[in-house]
């Protein structure tokens, strides 16, 4: 591997800076930082060998030692001991999991060596980057599927392929003779002129790229039997939401731990009406075990059209429609994959617009029966309680009774929780124990809220710990999974049924609402004598039924007395309230703001030039049915002759150019030069079957076109239908005004 230092100097900086992005990507792709000192170590280590081995033998002497380097070959003996455990969680969880991290970045650290190789192998001494081209396609593919591509890396990235292809073919054409070396009369200025083009046209072109997250189509979508070896290799079998699919949960086998906000996009929401804030339920989960909720199968029921009465408990139906709030909401899950259903509480019907099958559990968690794409539309009819008529809900009150036996699995708490969790809860309300759940769900909600930090940037809960206590004693700071699972827990401890839901919270306004990922939560729902299931949504910064109910409700005995006395002053919970709306508005504010950087900001040339492109076609259109349809056919023809090198000269006949394509072919042509002969001299107009028959030797001719030069085909016809908008107008404008 003898090198020239400036050869050697310019091909490493190009494989460089197009590794440094792919290994940014993979960070972004992975949420794992992957550049550590013992990758910097080893990129050295190789150039070093690239740069002084002379011959074959050091060069891979030098690379034997650095695999026999203790920390190197205990990362290989790691991978090898690690490969099918770390396949299988790929698989299982659809992703990689916090517990294998350091695995992955031994893997790239690993794989590293032979990579860079291979690359600057074939890029130096075989000439060829195609394959980068093709990488980087499916790369930036991946990222802007899940929303987190960049651009700037993508410019960047394209640009400098395009300048070591433009090299590399540049070199080909260069011979050498002895120390001096001769090249094609202006090559080289032509390959600058056509670098340069292609870099501004690459820059320009991406940078008008909307960016807007669409997969163009999902396996879901293709015609593959069920259970098909493809849908099975690509992992495509229904999956139930949780939160790991939105980075809020990195393990579905443990609660916890830091995360980051993922900003991808998740699914379309549309809404005639403006509803503010929406729990759209996903996944209902009845059992804590101290380190994760899970839920039991139920029976199922299939959804047609009206949702059934799945366990007698839709209590909310009982009041005036006119006091309630009727929520209808367009969803179009467009960038999540999974079967679940999200819908708010208390969901009356749902209409699907494909013929997947839909059905609902005894938590009301709806699903179909297959993994639900684009195309999969739902329309969705719920009513809710409208906090603005608390008061009237609460005089009509339901005065239902429940049963321990029925809600039993509701009030389940497991061994690992430990007594100083019932002592806070037995002290949060211990001047309220005789008041209902309803109040006594608020007093938890309220205490949460007020006393625990929202914070991302958590620890990893010890094995040894129970989730919720953890939380309330150690950790003290969270986000929603640990509000929601400490509430539910204390309720139950409290004697009030909750479950565990995990789904999104939506800011509904009119029109269409982008739910991204980071939107995902989790929240409580309690039920109570007074209204049946509600929600309550312990996170700072969330809305629930606790922040509209009159303060009377909580009020002791002495209180009562001392408030017919005197003014009552406002109230610790009335300023808890308005100090969370504030937080609310701010946090709106926010996400609008967060909303309008990610929007495109769009220069005025751009709209320019769609005025521009927008008259091009209209005239384009306009032309074209001008344009006489039989010599679109003949110069298709003609094109197709060219590709098989078959030269067409002004002083040749159209005959005579057929013949030669008839002859290089081997196909029969003659009514094709009849039917142009008696058009062109006998002045005879083409019959509909005439133009039909000539329709089906063009496209004859285009197929054996194909299948002899076929790459060749597919680019110059992609040069040709570009260009031949062009061609009609000069032809129109020549023929008819000048």
């Amino acid at each position: 591997m003898k090198n020239k230092p400036l050869e050697f100097v310019w091909y490493n900086l190009i494989q460089t800076i197009l590794f440094v992005i792919i290994v940014f990507n993979l960070q972004d792709l992975f949420k794992v930082k992957l550049f550590s000192n013992l990758l910097f170590f080893i990129y050295i280590f190789i150039l070093i060998c690239l740069f002084v081995s002379s011959r074959y033998k050091i060069f891979n002497l030098a690379i034997l030692l650095l695999f026999i380097h203790p920390e190197i070959k205990s990362r290989v003996i790691e991978l090898y001991i690690g490969a099918v455990p770390f396949v299988q969680s790929l698989i299982e969880n659809g992703g990689l999991l916090e517990t294998y991290n350091s695995y992955f970045i031994s893997l790239v650290t690993i794989l590293f060596i032979p990579t860079y190789l291979i690359v600057y192998y074939l890029i130096k001494s075989k000439k060829s980057s195609i394959f980068l081209f093709i990488i980087g396609l499916f790369v930036f593919y991946g990222l802007y599927y899940y929303d987190l591509v960049n651009i700037n890396r993508v410019v960047i990235y394209f640009t400098v392929l395009l300048m070591l292809y433009g090299y590399n073919n540049f070199s080909k054409n260069t011979k050498y003779i002895d120390s001096n070396f001769k090249v094609q009369k202006g090559y080289f200025v032509r390959w600058i002129t056509l670098i340069t083009i292609f870099i501004m046209a690459t820059n320009l072109f991406i940078k008008l790229l909307p960016f807007k997250n669409e997969p163009y189509v999902y396996i879901d979508e293709l015609d593959f039997e069920s259970g098909s070896i493809i849908n099975r290799v690509i992992n495509y079998e229904p999956k139930v939401f949780s939160l790991s699919m939105t980075g809020y949960q990195r393990d579905d086998k443990k609660l916890g731990g830091p995360i980051e906000d993922d900003n991808s996009k998740a699914f379309i929401v549309k809404s005639p009406t403006t509803l503010g804030e929406v729990h759209l339920r996903g996944t209902v989960k009845n059992i804590y075990n101290g380190s994760m909720w899970t839920k039991p199968e139920t029976n199922k029921l299939e959804i047609t059209n009206e949702v059934p009465d799945v366990n007698d408990l839709r209590e909310i139906y009982i009041f005036d429609r006119d006091k309630l709030k009727t929520i209808s909401l367009e969803i179009k899950p467009k960038y999540i994959n999974t079967e679940t259903v999200f819908t708010p509480l208390y969901l009356q019907n749902i209409n699907l617009s494909t013929n997947k099958q839909l059905f609902i559990d005894g938590e009301w968690e709806v699903f179909s029966n297959k993994n639900l794409f684009s195309k999969d539309t739902y329309n969705i009819v719920s009513i809710y309680y409208d906090y603005n008529n608390i008061e009237y809900f609460l005089k009509n009150k339901l005065n239902k009774k429940y049963s321990l036996s029925q809600f039993d699995v509701y009030l389940n708490v497991p061994n690992s929780v430990p007594q100083r969790v019932y002592s806070l809860t037995e002290q949060i309300i211990k001047q309220h124990k005789n008041k209902s759940n309803l109040v006594k769900a608020a007093l938890i909600e309220r205490y949460l809220k007020s006393n625990f930090r929202y914070d991302k940037n958590v620890s990893v809960v010890p094995n040894d710990r129970d989730f919720v206590d953890y939380f309330l004693f150690d950790e003290k700071r969270g986000y929603c999974t640990y509000y929601a699972s400490a509430m539910a827990i204390m309720c139950r401890i409290a004697n009030i049924p909750t479950r565990y839901v995990e789904g999104f919270t939506v800011n509904v306004t009119e029109g269409e609402n982008v739910v991204y990922n980071k939107n995902a939560h989790a929240w409580v729902e309690v039920y109570t004598e007074e209204l049946g299931w509600v929600t309550y949504d312990a996170t700072p910064g969330h809305i629930s039924i606790s922040d509209y109910l009159p303060q009377s409700l909580f009020l002791i005995e002495e209180q009562k007395e001392t408030e017919k006395e005197q003014k009552e002053p406002e109230p610790t919970e009335q300023k808890d309230k308005i100090k969370e709306k504030e937080e609310t508005k701010d946090r709106e504010q926010k996400e609008k703001e967060e909303e309008a950087k990610i929007k495109l900001n769009i220069p005025r040339y751009v709209y320019f030039i769609s005025v521009i492109l927008l008259l091009y076609l209209v005239v384009y259109m306009f032309v074209s049915t001008k344009i006489d349809r039989l010599n679109k056919i003949v110069n298709k023809i003609v094109f197709y002759g060219k590709l098989n090198k078959i030269k067409y000269s002004k002083d040749m006949t159209i005959r005579e150019y057929i013949e030669k394509i008839e002859k290089e072919l081997q196909v029969d042509l003659n009514k094709v030069k009849d039917i142009l002969d008696a058009y062109y001299y006998g002045g005879r107009k083409i019959s509909e079957h005439d133009f039909n028959l000539l329709k089906r030797k063009e496209k004859l001719i285009s197929k054996m076109t194909k299948e002899r030069v076929k790459i060749k085909y597919y680019l110059r016809k992609t040069i040709y239908i570009l260009a031949r908008p062009f061609y009609y107008i000069f032809a129109y404008i020549r023929k008819n005004v000048i």
